[in-house]
């Protein structure tokens, strides 16, 4: 079978046939030269390496002659079945394709939805089981993170979750005790801002203790809150605790490696209670998810930390600032979801953000799943962490990005963030 791709400028539409159809030979018609190449680079990943790639090029804006070029290449395997992909392309490529299907009887032509993975197919056959051959076939029509990434272009550089989490049954639980105090406090504090508020606060004073580097610390302060804060940690069995800290001295350990970077940054909490709650939906809509991800745009920092880590081993090749000199553009992203072929980037936020954030979210967005991307932001207490005005403000910029913000996470149960966040992820 041989797949003609009318070559579009969205890198989702010149795979969904490959992915679909499975042919052995891609003719796309008028690709870039280095759109061609991350599409041999993608194809290889997919394991799908022994596809012949080619590229045919036409006058863009010539009728006759983009018809000739494809005549030349349908004639050029008489033999051989061809589809014509329609899913994307210049309308002057559609066009010419629709000739081609009125004059050639043997021209199938196939458009497939991406956020579906409907296969349509347009054919001159009465013959329903030839037909039925082209029938939709979701299974095969789905991306990794990393598969997505190399797809438009770029690398995955950086991704924590397997250097520094183990995902037990026993650190899931503690995720969730973790969320549940975060959102909620001690039970016997009267806290006058919201929790969450609260727990970045106290988070903020407990990780300066690991500037001693110990793991029995010692770090002065006299605020109650950490008092308190500590006290609940130790009832949950996440930290042992000594001392007091509203006397200005006291000591912790953790109950884990896993613990101890949980709490090493106020906002983790939140991105980890968002991932295993992602996690839960693989199989069930998703495919792929994963945390704390760095996103190289050109793929050269992915390539000079190759380089280094090979030169002289893994120590310089995880000095994340060291590599980022050879790459143009990095960006962190939260958390990074896969429907399909349907890159989901989510940014979650436990305290204040500006519009800035919406413009990270929004470009590293638009690079890595252009049109098709969704974007969604958590935050735990929107409605304390701004004034109303500038909040106004955040929620109409956030609009104009597409931006789906899911807010005020702290007055929610499990099942009913559970349902934001699924609702959100999958709705039309």
């Amino acid at each position: 079978m041989k797949l003609i791709e009318l070559y579009d400028e969205l890198p989702i539409n010149n795979i969904l046939g490959a992915l679909h159809f499975r042919p052995d030979e891609i003719v796309y018609l008028n690709p870039e030269a280095q759109g061609l190449a991350q599409l041999r680079e993608f194809f290889r990943m997919k394991g799908l390496g022994k596809i012949g790639i080619s590229g045919f090029n036409a006058r863009f804006d010539d009728l006759y002659d983009i018809t000739s070029k494809l005549e030349a290449i349908i004639n050029s395997g008489r033999s051989d079945e061809f589809l014509i992909d329609i899913g994307g392309g210049a309308d002057m490529l559609l066009v010419a394709a629709g000739r081609i299907y009125e004059r050639e009887n043997d021209v199938i032509l196939t458009k497939i939805d991406p956020k579906s993975s409907f296969a349509r197919v347009i054919s001159k056959s009465s013959d329903s089981a030839a037909r039925g051959r082209f029938a939709s076939d979701k299974s095969r029509i789905v991306n990794t993170v990393l598969e997505n990434a190399v797809l438009h272009g770029g690398r995955v550089s950086a991704q924590s979750e397997d250097d520094v989490y183990e995902y037990t049954s026993d650190f899931i639980a503690d995720i969730n005790k973790l969320w549940r105090l975060c959102m909620r406090g001690p039970e016997d504090y009267l806290p006058k801002r919201s929790s969450p508020q609260i727990w970045n606060n106290v988070i903020y004073r407990i990780s300066a203790v690991e500037k001693y580097n110990s793991s029995q610390n010692r770090y002065h302060t006299d605020h109650y809150s950490v008092e308190c804060y500590l006290k609940e940690l130790k009832r949950l069995g996440v930290i042992g605790y000594s001392g007091n800290a509203r006397d200005g001295y006291y000591g912790f350990s953790y109950k884990s490696p896993s613990v101890k970077r949980l709490l090493s940054k106020a906002g983790n909490v939140l991105e980890q209670k968002a991932y295993i709650t992602c996690r839960s939906f693989i199989g069930k809509g998703l495919n792929d998810v994963k945390v704390g991800v760095t996103l190289d745009w050109d793929g050269k920092g992915y390539k000079k930390r190759k380089e280094l880590r090979k030169k002289y081993g893994k120590a310089v090749y995880d000095d994340v600032e060291l590599a980022a000199i050879y790459a143009d553009t990095e960006n962190e992203v939260d958390l990074i979801l896969m429907k399909g072929v349907i890159p989901v980037f989510v940014s979650c936020k436990n305290g204040r953000f500006d519009s800035e954030e919406l413009y990270k979210l929004s470009s590293v967005a638009d690079k890595f799943g252009r049109k098709y991307a969704k974007k969604l932001l958590l935050a735990s207490d929107f409605r304390h962490m701004t004034d109303k005005q500038t909040a106004a403000h955040l929620r109409a910029r956030a609009e104009t990005l597409n931006i789906k913000i899911i807010d005020d996470l702290y007055l929610m149960s499990d099942d009913e963030f559970e349902k934001a966040l699924k609702a959100a992820i999958f709705e039309a």
